[in-house]
Parts: C-alpha cells; structure tokens; sequence
C-alpha cells in the first residue's frame, strides 16, 4: 500500500507541474497575442491621425510585450511621427532584439537624418551599403527624403552622397547649392 500511495502522490505532482506549466504558457501566448494586437491598433491610429491613442496602445503593447519587436515597432513610429529622439532608441533596440528588417533599418535611418542625429544616421548608411544589395535595397528609396533632409549636411560631402544615395537631377543641385536650398538654374 505505501508504494501504491507513492505512486498517487508523484501522479499528482507531476499533473500539479503539467497544469502550472500549460497555464503560464497560455498566459505568455495571450499576453504576446493582445501585444501584437495593441501594436496594430496603435499603427492604425497613427494612420487616422490620432496620436494619442497611438502613443497609448504603443505603449500597453510595450508593457505586455516589452521584447517584443512589433511592440518596438509601434513605439517607434509613433515617436517618429511627432519628431521625438526616442525614436531613434526604439529602432536601436529593434536592432540589439535581432528583429530589424530592411525596412527597420531604411525608417531608422530617416528618423536619424529628420532628427539631425548624424552618427546615428552614418552608422545605418555604411550598414546598408556593406549589406548584400545595401545601396539599392535601404538607400536607394531615399530620394525624397534627401531633398527635404538636406544630405550633404547629415552625411558629409556631396559626392559621398551622390555615391550612396540614388539621386535625381533636383536632388544633385539641392546638395550643392551652399544654403541648402535649391540652386537656380
């Protein structure tokens, strides 16, 4: 009879531990699942104009998830949107999660130039010109955004420029004219 008892009490501990384990791995998949959602919520109200609610849900999906890179995703968009440093943290950590995309890397890349963070904004360059189709994959989309950043500030000369960035006629006389602007024809 002591054996047989034994046996029950084992049988019990081992369902206890079954039971603990499958109820913390439920809890893990629906907090990461509502993170997930959060995330998209927030990129839709970001996409309606309502920055609030996007910094809101940004950061439930944060607190939820606070590995979770569509969560870092969220928080930097919506820091990119209204023009705040952190956005360039935010990609740092999408990043340092192993979790960045071509797109993470092009986005983080702009958000450094729209924000004047130079180094930041060099480091992702050199990045994405040593990556297998670096130049045209990251870089090479940047056309618009170099007209507005003024590139041959953030980045150093404009031949370097010219030779990272696919440029246009308009872009060229924009990164040699000394103030910036357009240069008159």
């Amino acid at each position: 009879m002591p054996v047989r008892s034994l046996y029950l009490w084992l049988f019990c501990l081992v369902a206890v531990v079954v039971v603990s384990g499958a109820i913390y791995g439920g809890y893990s998949l629906l907090r990461d699942f509502r993170a997930q959602q959060m995330a998209a919520g927030s990129r839709e109200q970001l996409a309606q104009g309502k920055v609030r609610e996007a910094l809101l849900r940004a950061q439930s999906a944060l607190m939820l998830s606070p590995e979770g890179p569509e969560a870092w995703r969220s928080m930097a968009a919506v820091m990119d949107a209204i023009d705040n440093p952190l956005a360039s943290g935010c990609y740092e950590k999408i990043i340092a999660l192993g979790a960045a995309t071509s797109e993470d890397r092009q986005t983080y890349l702009q958000a450094a130039l729209k924000l004047g963070q130079v180094a930041a904004a060099r480091e992702q360059a050199h990045l994405a010109k040593e990556a297998p189709g670096g130049e045209g994959d990251v870089l090479g989309r940047l056309d618009v955004v170099g007209r507005d950043l003024h590139l041959d500030r953030a980045l150093g000369d404009a031949e370097e420029c010219v030779g990272v960035i696919t440029l246009g006629k308009d872009d060229i006389a924009l990164l040699h004219h000394p103030h910036g602007g357009l240069a008159q024809d």
